[in-house]
């Protein structure tokens, strides 16, 4: 982390496109979240991701100096961690399954990204997981991390806040906004949420930015969803925009505000790598020009 004088930038990189990591480069980034290996029937934690990809993925990473996480969940991913995380047993079963996991590749961590609403029952055993998982990765030198937002927060403590080395914090999908899911006093409003309300130094707060865009829910429907890799394809004057046609997204311009704000608080995250452009026309070198300052 030392390239950003101690600021991350985090980027999510989905097992199902995993090979964007060839064409990424990797010295623009701290972390890289894998997304999203899973518990099977046998206990195991699996990922779409073969063994010897994987292996060369994090050789590759941790040569660029970039630490490799596993991350659990994703929206849709997080209904099997309830039945799961329900006893002090299961916990345990768990929790040894996602350590075997990091061992055999050698990771650096695990993040949690537990997306369901405020009455599901997986937020009231969630305490619990984390408290055991915080002892297991602080007893092999792993960071324990968390991706989250406003709306899930609602059974989330203060004092579980605190367990995490930082708090990925996801500034984007704001159906709320008919202008735009991730404008700029969304992320400012976000960042300000969890620090004022869970006392989360600004250190710890990793903004998160959007590297896809959404239809502006009136000539194109919200659920749709463009790369902006797609979009500064079709046109490279999308580049530096904010919008194309009914596609709402974060260009350039917003791109590097964005990272001079994380600058103030811990960093960016990226939702995620493989939806960005090449170069001349990638948000990565946009976010790494300007959050180094």
């Amino acid at each position: 982390m030392n390239r950003y004088n101690g600021k991350r930038v985090v980027g999510y990189l989905p097992d199902w496109s995993y090979k964007a990591y060839k064409h990424t480069d990797l010295s623009s980034l701290t972390h890289i979240n894998i997304a999203f290996p899973r518990p099977g029937a046998d206990g195991a934690i699996h990922s779409l991701i073969p063994g010897s990809d994987m292996c060369e993925l994090v050789s590759a990473a941790h040569r660029a100096g970039v630490k490799v996480t596993v991350s659990l969940g994703g929206f849709g991913g997080c209904k099997v961690y309830g039945e799961l995380i329900r006893t002090a047993e299961g916990i345990t079963a768990l929790n040894g399954s996602v350590i075997r996991y990091c061992e055999a590749f050698s990771l650096d961590g695990v993040d949690l990204d537990m997306e369901e609403h405020g009455g599901h029952p997986i937020w009231k055993y969630y305490p619990h997981w984390v408290s055991s998982l915080r002892k297991e990765c602080t007893a092999r030198g792993y960071e324990l991390t968390a991706a989250t937002a406003q709306w899930l927060t609602v059974n989330v403590t203060e004092e579980i806040f605190s367990l995490f080395d930082f708090v990925n914090v996801m500034a984007y999908d704001n159906e709320g906004n008919p202008n735009s899911h991730s404008d700029m006093a969304f992320a400012r409003e976000t960042l300000s949420f969890f620090e004022s309300r869970f006392s989360i130094p600004r250190e710890k707060l990793v903004l998160g930015v959007p590297f896809y865009g959404r239809g502006d829910g009136k000539g194109a429907p919200y659920d749709k969803s463009v790369p902006f890799g797609e979009l500064a394809r079709l046109n490279p004057e999308n580049y530096s925009l904010d919008r194309a046609g009914n596609i709402a997204y974060n260009g350039a311009v917003t791109m590097a505000e964005k990272a001079r704000l994380g600058r103030e608080y811990g960093g960016v995250m990226i939702w995620e790598l493989s939806l960005d452009a090449p170069p001349p026309l990638s948000l990565l070198d946009v976010i790494k020009e300007n959050l180094r300052g």
